[in-house]
């Protein structure tokens, strides 16, 4: 039982941000602009596909999904940081991480690029426990509890993570608790202040970083 502890808690993390980015998703769809509303949808899918990935039941997801959804999302984030000028996720009230719009949205483009790599990842994990075969879902995220994670179990071998998904892994999860770090000392500032020192929101920088640890933790146990 203790052992799904950290999935129930990153599962928890990442349903608080999508509640958070649905609703801001229907505050946006009632002003009837529609690219706020792509923003916040896109971020609410990542929690969503997020949440998948920790438990069993979102195995049957196919990678090829996520690779093509995810990679569309990023690809628009890209678009948004060499074209957009302001949005609600990637702008002045979005996350700010860098100087300017731009800078958030590559950040964004990041998250949503690091949703591909995880599924990559997970796919080679199946395929290694499977033996070498190809699958067409995945497995959970291992590290987890799940049996791929633990030497011995009875439900399958355990599949040796390679060098080189460690340190990607690793490197993710520096760049997203920086992240963290950063949008929630962002958040807080105001708060602990009592008094607005910037435009955007304490509650958007907050959930920014709310996810941002979530990623952090979630690549830590995959590596």
């Amino acid at each position: 039982m203790t052992e799904d502890v950290p999935r129930w808690v990153l599962s928890a993390a990442f349903a608080v941000a999508v509640g958070y980015y649905l609703n801001r998703m229907v505050a946006h769809r009632r002003s009837r602009v529609r690219r706020p509303v792509l923003d916040e949808g896109l971020h609410a899918l990542m929690g969503v596909a997020m949440i998948a990935m920790l438990w069993s039941w979102g195995a049957g997801v196919p990678v090829m999904a996520y690779v093509l959804v995810f990679t569309a999302a990023a690809l628009w984030f890209v678009a948004e940081a060499l074209f957009a000028t302001r949005s609600p996720v990637t702008g002045p009230s979005g996350p700010a991480l860098c100087a300017g719009p731009a800078g958030n949205a590559w950040y964004h483009a990041l998250m949503m690029g690091s949703m591909v790599w995880m599924a990559v990842l997970l796919s080679a994990a199946s395929a290694g426990a499977a033996g070498g075969g190809a699958t067409d879902g995945m497995s959970a995220m291992p590290g987890m509890g799940m049996a791929m994670a633990e030497p011995g179990a009875a439900t399958g071998p355990v599949f040796p993570v390679p060098l080189w998904s460690r340190a990607s892994s690793l490197a993710l999860a520096a760049v997203f608790c920086a992240a963290a770090l950063l949008l929630v000392g962002r958040g807080l500032r105001p708060v602990l202040s009592r008094r607005r020192t910037s435009a955007t929101p304490p509650a958007v920088q907050l959930v920014g970083g709310l996810m941002a640890a979530a990623m952090t933790a979630a690549f830590v146990e995959m590596a």
